[in-house]
């Protein structure tokens, strides 16, 4: 039996983790299975009767195609509203949490490197 999973695995390694890594190296397999189930299930949308509000609702994979429009409209909203709420890498300075010389000084004009007293 062979296992299609990156020869780093440890032995603390968890079932989900052992599973994502196994998702990630046959990420191929993946998508092709993923492609089969939804394929599967738009063919399913011919097995019963729709009755919906609206007689658009009642088309052959509405939802399904709508899903998606409302899927990539989102996307892309969102990729624009990055660029508008963006702010530039030293947005905040010297004052970031995550700025070296950030830190405040002691007593003795070191910068003091306990993290300020937090757990």
């Amino acid at each position: 039996m062979t296992h299609n999973h990156p020869s780093t695995e440890q032995d603390g390694d968890t079932t989900f983790t052992r599973l994502l890594s196994w998702c990630v190296v046959n990420s191929k397999t993946v998508v092709i299975a993923l492609a089969a189930v939804s394929g599967a299930l738009l063919l399913g949308d011919f097995l019963y009767e729709k009755h919906g509000h609206f007689a658009f609702e009642e088309w052959f994979g509405f939802y399904p195609v709508f899903g998606f429009v409302v899927y990539v409209t989102v996307v892309m909203l969102a990729k624009k509203l990055r660029g508008l709420i963006k702010r530039p890498e030293d947005y905040y300075g010297d004052t970031s949490v995550d700025a070296e010389d950030g830190l405040p000084a002691t007593d003795d004009g070191k910068q003091n490197h306990d993290g300020g007293g937090h757990a």
